[in-house]
C-alpha cells in the first residue's frame, strides 16, 4: 500500500514528484527511537514499501532517512529491526540506482500503431 501511494509521478514540467511520500515520510519517521520494537518495525517496513518507487523525491528527507538506517543499522539488537532496516536500504539504494527509469504508472504507453503498448524508452516520454 505505501508502495502505492508513494509512487513517482510525472509533473507537468518532465519531473518526478511523490505527493504520497510528502505526507507519509515524516509522520512513519519522527520520534521513531521512543517507540516500541514492534512499532519500529512496522514503520521501518513501511519506509522501505514507501520509497521504493518514489524515485528522485526521497532525496528531500535525506536526513530523516539516515537518521531511521542509523537507528535500524547501527548496533541494533533487535533481528527483525535491523532486517527492516536493511531492506530500507536496499529499497532506498535501488529507487536511486535502478538502470531501468521508475514508471509514474503501471499502465501500457498506447498509441494507434501499439495497440498493446510499449515501453516508455521507445515512445518518446520524458522518462529520466
Amino acid at each position: 500500500l505505501c508502495e502505492a501511494v508513494c509512487a513517482a509521478r510525472i509533473k507537468e514540467d518532465h519531473g518526478n514528484y511523490s505527493p504520497g511520500l510528502d505526507v507519509l515520510l515524516p509522520c512513519l519517521s519522527q520520534g521513531l527511537a521512543t517507540k516500541s520494537n514492534a512499532t519500529i518495525f512496522f514503520r521501518v517496513r513501511s519506509l522501505a514499501g514507501a520509497v521504493r518507487q518514489a524515485g528522485p523525491s526521497v532525496l528531500k528527507y535525506n536526513e530523516q532517512l539516515k537518521l531511521v538506517l542509523q537507528l535500524t543499522l547501527d548496533g541494533q539488537a533487535d533481528k527483525k529491526i535491523f532486517k527492516a532496516g536493511c531492506k530500507l536500504l536496499r529499497h532506498l539504494l535501488s529507487s536511486q540506482c535502478e538502470s531501468y527509469p521508475i514508471a509514474s504508472d503501471n499502465c501500457a504507453r498506447l498509441s494507434e500503431h501499439n495497440p498493446l503498448g510499449k515501453p516508455s524508452q521507445l515512445s518518446n516520454d520524458h522518462v529520466r
